[in-house]
């Protein structure tokens, strides 16, 4: 759960020992959705302008999206003014779909008290195939000289990781008062 955290989150500071996350990463997109009753419909022309952010600043489109599993259930059951779905279920994967034809990823990692209320989500639009994530296995060390004199041993635990972002324009955080999260979802 911290890995996940320090991936959006992360403060990338020597003194913080985290990653840059991709919500704080110098060079990355950001589009703000200002709305006082936010809709999907509504939501729908700054998640386009993701998509073109990323192809503008990038030369290539996205791969993904990423959002909250609430996110996406209420972009997934929302309709456009004509009653028609917003999102299109893909169909080689069971419980997936596609937004704008780029699948959407849930992980319930990305934070849900963003902005000035605590109360916002955001969405990400990011090319995977830019990013590295590299973790190691966990070990384990047992050291009985260390503490011998008193007849003790030393337990640690530890793992290593590394989260690099080749290109920052390869990602688009979509945030603002556009997306308050719904309370019923």
């Amino acid at each position: 759960a911290d890995l996940a955290a320090q991936v959006y989150t992360g403060l990338g500071t020597a003194n913080s020992q985290q990653f840059s996350g991709l919500l704080v990463l110098p060079g990355t997109n950001s589009i703000t959705s200002s709305a006082s009753a936010p809709t999907a419909y509504g939501l729908y022309i700054y998640l386009g302008e993701a998509v073109a952010k990323v192809g503008d600043n990038r030369g290539l489109p996205p791969e993904a999206w990423l959002m909250t599993t609430s996110r996406a259930a209420w972009l997934g059951a929302s309709e456009d003014t004509s009653n028609r779905p917003l999102a299109l279920a893909n169909t080689s994967k069971s419980g997936e779909f596609d937004l704008l034809s780029y699948e959407v990823i849930m992980d319930n990692s990305v934070p849900v008290t963003l902005g000035a209320g605590g109360n916002q989500d955001v969405v990400l639009a990011v090319r995977f195939s830019d990013m590295v994530l590299l973790e190691t296995p966990h070990r384990t060390s047992v050291m009985l000289d260390v503490l011998s004199g008193t007849l003790q041993a030393r337990i640690q635990l530890r793992g290593y990781a590394a989260f690099l972002v080749r290109y920052p324009s390869a990602v688009t955080v979509v945030g603002g008062t556009g997306l308050v999260v719904q309370t019923s979802f």
